[in-house]
């Protein structure tokens, strides 16, 4: 993972489906990973591994957009 000090840092917001959510809740409930580590993480796998990232891209171009009701 890339370390990034607050102030060089780039600040991501996102809107998550209230089940995507609780998922990631009760991840952090099972080991105490926060969701700022755990989207850093994410990232990192789509950085060096190109078959996650292609189905990341997939998912991307097909996904529903936010605040549409879809």
């Amino acid at each position: 993972m890339l370390a990034s000090a607050t102030e060089d840092s780039e600040r991501v917001n996102l809107y998550l489906h209230p089940e995507d959510k609780s998922m990631l809740d009760f991840a952090k409930m099972n080991d105490r990973a926060d969701n700022n580590s755990r989207f850093r993480a994410m990232v990192a796998v789509y950085r060096s591994n190109k078959r996650f990232r292609a189905l990341v891209d997939k998912y991307a171009q097909t996904a529903p957009r936010g605040g549409t009701g879809a």
